[in-house]
């Protein structure tokens, strides 16, 4: 069964914020100054529209779409950017091979790829790949693990608990956090930057198509 977030989507950014404050708004935009010169934009699993508004509002030219499965996420996007001209929402699922997948240069996933499970991962990266042309960008954000130390387990401890209430919430396929960054190297995608928030629990990062 596909994940459902309309059962969150109106508390999404209570719940967000009582968890994390405004750090994982910090990591979505950690590097917008990078993709300012952006023209054509594909945001997937967007949510409540925090990063298209902040996007829009930097980047006076681009147009974007944006593919979200639930409705009631759409809704509260559009209406955070006041119903956008530059903005095309589409309510669909990446998986779906019926969704169509347009043409850009810079593609973003933020809090996204971590609802999957290892198949489902792949084959969404493999479509968003696709998606981007020669000298295309990926602009991704994320919850991360440290390697080691004391923020390594609080970390693991913070994403199991998220896992459980997800899975509960909306019905996510994943159990665990998997790290997208071998999936990017095999998409033969280089690192331009990296950005690495709230002593390692979240990070940011922005490929390049090699």
């Amino acid at each position: 069964m596909a994940a459902n977030f309309d059962p969150v989507a109106r508390w999404y950014r209570f719940l967000e914020m009582a968890a994390f404050g405004g750090a994982l708004q910090r990591c979505r935009i950690a590097l917008l100054d990078e993709v300012k010169t952006a023209e054509r934009v594909l945001i997937v699993g967007e949510g409540n529209g925090r990063f298209l508004e902040a996007l829009l509002q930097s980047n006076p030219v681009a147009k974007i779409t944006v593919i979200d499965a639930s409705q009631r996420m759409i809704n509260l996007a559009r209406e955070r950017v006041n119903h956008s001209p530059r903005v095309t929402f589409v309510h669909a699922s990446l998986l779906d091979a019926a969704t169509a997948i347009p043409s850009v240069d810079l593609v973003v996933t933020d809090f996204f790829l971590d609802c999957f499970n290892e198949s489902e991962m792949y084959l969404a990266t493999k479509r968003l790949r696709g998606a981007l042309e020669n000298g295309g960008r990926w602009l991704w954000s994320d919850f991360a693990i440290p390697e080691s130390g004391f923020m390594k387990l609080w970390s693991r401890t913070v994403v199991a608990l998220l896992y459980d209430f997800f899975r509960l919430a909306t019905g996510i396929s994943a159990r665990r956090l998997i790290d997208p960054h071998p999936r990017f190297t095999e998409l033969k995608m280089n690192l331009i930057e990296r950005r690495v928030l709230s002593k390692g629990l979240l990070a940011s990062a922005l490929y390049e198509v090699k």
